[in-house]
Formats: C-alpha cells, sequence, structure tokens
C-alpha cells in the first residue's frame, strides 16, 4: 500500500470499513440493489409469457437508459438543493414504487410506459447514492480507493442478487421475487436516520 501522510492506503481503507456509519451504508446499498433479484427472471417473463419479440425487447432496454438519462436530468433540476437524508427518503421510495409497478407490465403499451418510468426511477436513484458515497470517503487520505470499494460492492451486491433470484425463480415465482424485493428495499428506509448523519444537500457535495 501507498503511505499517505504516514499511514497506509490500506490501513485508512480499514479504518474506514469498520466505522459504524460505513458498515449501515454497506447495508443499505445492498438493500438498493435489490431490483436484482428479478431482473432476469421477468427478461425471460415477458419473453416467454408476455411473447414479446427479441427486437422489441432490445428497445425496451435502450428506453430504460433513456430513461435514466432523463431521470438524471430532473434531479439537477429539482432534487439537488434537498438535504441529503430528505433525498435518499425520496429514493428509496421511489424504488419501491418501481418495483411494485413491474406487476402493470401486462403488454407491450404498459411496458414502454412502464420500463420508461424505471429508467428515470434509476437516473434520480444512482446519482444521490453515488454522491453520498463520494462524500463519505472526504478526508480518510484514501478517496478513490474507498469510492471504488464502496462502488465495486454496489455491484457485486447486485450480482449477489440476480444470482439468488435465478435460484429462487423455481420456487418462488417471479410474482413473489418481486414482492420480495420491494420489501427489501422497504427496509432501507430504517438505516437512513441512524447511519446517515450529513444533512447538507448533494449540490454541496458536488460543488465543495
Amino acid at each position: 500500500a501507498r503511505p499517505l501522510g504516514g499511514v497506509s492506503t490500506a490501513k485508512e481503507v480499514l479504518r474506514f470499513c469498520v466505522r459504524k456509519e460505513t458498515l449501515g451504508w454497506f447495508a443499505f446499498l445492498a438493500l438498493a440493489t435489490s431490483s436484482a433479484l428479478f431482473g432476469t427472471p421477468f427478461f425471460f417473463h415477458m419473453k416467454e409469457k408476455l411473447f414479446f419479440a427479441n427486437d422489441f425487447l432490445g428497445f425496451l432496454i435502450s428506453l430504460g437508459w433513456a430513461g435514466a438519462a432523463l431521470g438524471s436530468l430532473a434531479f439537477g433540476f429539482w432534487m439537488t438543493k434537498i438535504p441529503v437524508k430528505h433525498t435518499l427518503y425520496v429514493v428509496v421510495a421511489v424504488n419501491v414504487l418501481n418495483i411494485l409497478s413491474t406487476y402493470a407490465v401486462r403488454g407491450p403499451d404498459s411496458a414502454v410506459w412502464l420500463i420508461l418510468f424505471g429508467g428515470i426511477a434509476t437516473g434520480i436513484v444512482l446519482i444521490p447514492m453515488m454522491s453520498v458515497a463520494a462524500e463519505m470517503t472526504r478526508g480518510t487520505g484514501a478517496e478513490g480507493s474507498i469510492f471504488a470499494l464502496m462502488m465495486g460492492f454496489f455491484n457485486l451486491s447486485q450480482i449477489a442478487w440476480g444470482f439468488l433470484g435465478g435460484k429462487l425463480f423455481a420456487m418462488a415465482g417471479v410474482n413473489n421475487l418481486i414482492l420480495i424485493s420491494a420489501l427489501l428495499q422497504g427496509l432501507a428506509f430504517f438505516l437512513i436516520a441512524p447511519f446517515i448523519r450529513n444533512q447538507k444537500p448533494v449540490s454541496d457535495y458536488v460543488v465543495n
């Protein structure tokens, strides 16, 4: 590890990871990615039960990413001045609503609108979580390494939920996986107040 001010990067990372606030944030990130539990099963549900063509499924994926871009713009216009705790409550609420809206996908028309909504929700959700993660690393002396660790954990959580969803699909079915995912996401509400102490708006994270 490269020394920073007499203290190695590895020690700074370890010291950061054992903090109560950090452990709570890792738990929040794990719950925030629980929508991956039903992602792949629902894709095959659209293909095999709703009989969506491959080109239409590709269009839906592109539409979701376009929605994410719109969600990022919406967040930038309307939510950057809100204190971070309030923003994270909005993030969890939007995630739960987005997950439950999956039940309403019954055909091509509903899929278009709900996938677009899901993409917008994704854009609104990701920016504040990344901003909070970046702010938490400030002053540690190993900002880049710690941020990379948190984003790596975020990605691994999605993979883990996806793997678990694939294992549970045959037993639980896609509808139950959606419900379980929404309940797990709702648990994140209870992690915000105890572990997220900084009340600054996200715009302050970006500017300062």
